[in-house]
């Protein structure tokens, strides 16, 4: 490794932190958004069971 290799090594260093940073940010960020978003779907599938079972009995109420 030549003398400039080592003197560019701790700026490039320093550069990969800022980088680790903001993807762990990121990261934290989207899985945030997919806990959000699986909260919705459990929603959305238990309403949608819900008024599948309302409209299954009042098709039988009135047939």
């Amino acid at each position: 490794m030549s003398d400039r290799d080592l003197s560019s090594l701790p700026s490039r260093l320093e550069s990969l932190i800022q980088q680790y940073h903001q993807i762990e940010l990121e990261n934290k960020r989207l899985r945030a958004e997919r806990a959000t978003w699986e909260a919705e779907r459990t929603r959305l599938l238990e309403q949608h069971n819900r008024l599948s079972q309302k409209l299954e009995r009042y098709g039988k109420d009135h047939s």
